[in-house]
């Protein structure tokens, strides 16, 4: 019989007659490395998302003069017929959470791949 060579995971065994001759954990740290490649691009993003996030809630506390925060705990600025962006606020400051607990997710794997 001829040697071969079985993928399993990332670990590379090379069998000849049956048994393993040698298995190889190479693929393991390519895999590793384009894993964090990719999640540290993902973790730009959700920084960029924050901040924008941040920026747009900046912006509507600026222009009702009203905090977040209040406007959370159920207090209403004055501000005429806009309630399309009460709603609007309300979902960025929803989405900065989201956004936040996203980025706690990949920060965490990057860190349990570098380990």
């Amino acid at each position: 019989m001829i040697g071969w060579t079985i993928q399993i995971g990332c670990a590379i065994k090379l069998r000849h007659k049956g048994r393993v001759e040698k298995v190889s954990r190479m693929d393991d740290d390519l895999q590793t490395d384009e894993y964090c490649i990719s999640i540290s691009r993902e973790i730009t993003v959700c920084r960029n998302m924050i901040s924008r996030q941040k920026k747009e809630l900046t912006q509507f506390e600026k222009q009702y003069g009203f905090s977040t925060a209040h406007l959370l705990a159920g207090e209403m600025p004055e501000i005429g017929g806009a309630t399309q962006d009460l709603e609007t606020w309300r979902n960025g400051y929803q989405g900065l959470l989201a956004w936040q607990q996203r980025l706690r997710e990949y920060e965490e794997a990057y860190n349990d791949l570098r380990r």
